[in-house]
């Protein structure tokens, strides 16, 4: 899986968000969308953080203390435990993790020692993927591989990687927009938010790699205290994956078509060219100016 040539088709992520990928076969560089924007517009798109602890009433006195003053230094710290994570599964251990950050996030640091006690090998971070009809890519936050003691048969294990949400991690504004059959039973909260990217990600897994084996997948919340939770994505959200695709194709598809439909009515309004080369018009103009 991981040396297929579709695994190494996304060369690079751009500016702005989203990825670029070179299909197997082709030589063409195309920009891809990243899926959470999609995935928000079709699902949750009510959902504000902020108003979610707001509504959940919460006393002071019973927040969580995380040590962080403001929203941006947790999404900071988000980003450098990710970083460290890919630094150290795919790139030389903890060790060049040392050697770029000194140290270690305890944060990171629990997530590996959880591995254990979870029975998973960790084998990637951050293995993109794409659907090419939609010009839509995400990247996997965790895949590893567990085996079965009885049997030894391995099982491909996807984990989404939360950073914090101490208060407010079960806490929404109103219930999921989409899928359809999960509206009544959950409402658009973060840990919701990252089951459904999970699902998503299976579901995606199962069409590009269809001999894989795929086992359990979590949404692991780090916590700012050190520990580590593992919410197993439950088995309705994976009966509602092809739904949830559905929903995403739709509006992924609705704003393909819109984007056409500008450029088309651009290029309609657009002067026509003039006939010849630019420098046989270059020509024709010095010549004019000589006359």
């Amino acid at each position: 899986m991981l040396r297929s040539p579709r695994a190494a088709s996304i060369v690079e992520g751009h500016i702005g968000g989203g990825f670029v990928v070179t299909p197997p076969g082709d030589t063409r560089k195309l920009r891809f969308c990243g899926l959470l924007d999609t995935l928000k517009a079709a699902c949750y798109r009510d959902y504000s953080f902020r108003k979610a602890r707001s509504a959940a009433g919460t006393p002071a006195a019973l927040k969580v203390r995380t040590g962080l003053a403001r929203p941006s230094h947790g999404r900071n710290r988000g980003r450098v435990v990710h970083q460290q994570v890919r630094v150290a599964i795919n790139a030389g251990g903890v060790r060049a993790v040392h050697a770029l950050y000194r140290s270690m996030t305890p944060q990171a640091a629990a997530l590996f020692r959880s591995f254990d006690l979870k029975r998973l090998e960790p084998v990637y971070a951050e293995f993109a993927d794409y659907y090419e009809q939609l010009s839509l890519a995400s990247a996997i936050d965790l895949m590893c591989v567990r085996r079965d003691p009885e049997t030894g048969r391995e099982s491909l294990v996807l984990l989404e990687v939360k950073t914090g949400y101490d208060n407010g991690f079960r806490s929404g504004t109103g219930p999921l927009k989409a899928p359809a059959s999960l509206k009544s039973k959950y409402n658009n909260s973060p840990l919701n938010q990252a089951f459904l990217q999970l699902a998503f990600y299976r579901k995606m897994i199962e069409r590009n790699y269809p001999t894989v084996r795929l086992g359990s997948a979590y949404v692991v919340q780090l916590l700012s205290s050190g520990a580590v939770v593992y919410h197993r994505l439950p088995e309705d959200i994976v009966r509602a994956s092809d739904e949830l695709l559905a929903c995403v194709a739709k509006l992924r598809l609705g704003r393909l078509k819109r984007r056409e439909q500008k450029r088309a009515a651009a290029a309609a309004k657009a002067p026509a060219t003039r006939p010849g080369t630019p420098q046989q018009r270059r020509a024709s103009g010095a010549a004019r100016r000589r006359r």
